[in-house]
């Protein structure tokens, strides 16, 4: 079962790294979970800091020790989390959640949850990874984050216990992750089916400069590949658009 052993901190500097730091020093059960109600230097994409009010919000890291799973495929982890996590949505009535590539979670197109995969790498298979979530629960204020955020108590007009939500989130990667070797297309079939900007044409920002066209596939190692208006199909890392 996911999510147990489980360890909470009421004041951590980062789950992400403590549960990085247990990995690098034993092999922890699968499945452990590290959560917390505030983090003083909590981790995000590509560096940034994730930004949550104390106890309002969901911030757990879970172990995981992937079963022969090579590289080239490595972003099925990041497709198991996002679709985990709009299912776990759907079952509190939060119909609408679309993923944005490689690791957000919106409601229309404001932020309610982000995803954070390390990998352990040996050769070509990886060896362990920690995924780290961070989920909009309670926190209806969000004055220094420069963007479009959200929370279940925004949607729903309820407050939540914030164990309840990790374990119902818990169950659903316990549902997810065994089919990381053995359905994995399935899962991708559903990610693309929740993924913002899939065969629908808007504008990206890329690192070369502007581009208008659709979300045409994401590729197993998670490269994402747009038609243009052409009908060029473009490749592009996380870091280049």
């Amino acid at each position: 079962m996911i999510g147990y052993p489980h360890t909470y901190f009421r004041l951590i500097d980062s789950t992400h790294e403590y549960a990085s730091s247990l990995v690098s020093k034993s092999r922890p059960t699968p499945g452990t979970a590290i959560s917390a109600g505030f983090q003083t230097a909590g981790k995000g994409q590509l560096g940034r800091n994730w930004q949550s009010a104390e106890g309002e919000n969901l911030l757990m890291s879970v172990i995981w020790y992937p079963n022969d799973l090579r590289v080239a495929r490595a972003f099925g982890l990041n497709m198991l989390c996002s679709v985990a996590i709009t299912s776990l949505l759907s079952d509190f009535g939060i119909e609408n959640a679309t993923i944005k590539w490689p690791n957000d979670i919106l409601i229309n197109k404001s932020k309610i949850a982000g995803i954070l995969v390390r990998n352990s790498v040996r050769g070509a298979i990886i060896q362990d990874t920690v995924v780290s979530v961070g989920l909009n629960v309670n926190q209806t204020s969000f004055p220094k984050i420069n963007a479009e955020v959200i929370s279940m108590k925004s949607i729903l007009e309820a407050t939540f216990t914030i164990e309840h939500i990790r374990r119902c989130l818990c169950e659903q990667f316990s549902n997810y992750f065994p089919l990381l070797n053995d359905n994995l297309d399935s899962v991708k079939k559903e990610y693309l089916s929740r993924l913002y900007g899939f065969n629908t044409e808007i504008s990206y920002t890329t690192s070369s400069g502007s581009l208008r066209g659709r979300i045409a596939d994401v590729k197993d190692d998670g490269t994402l590949v747009i038609q243009d208006l052409e009908g060029n199909k473009i490749e592009f890392s996380r870091n280049e658009i």
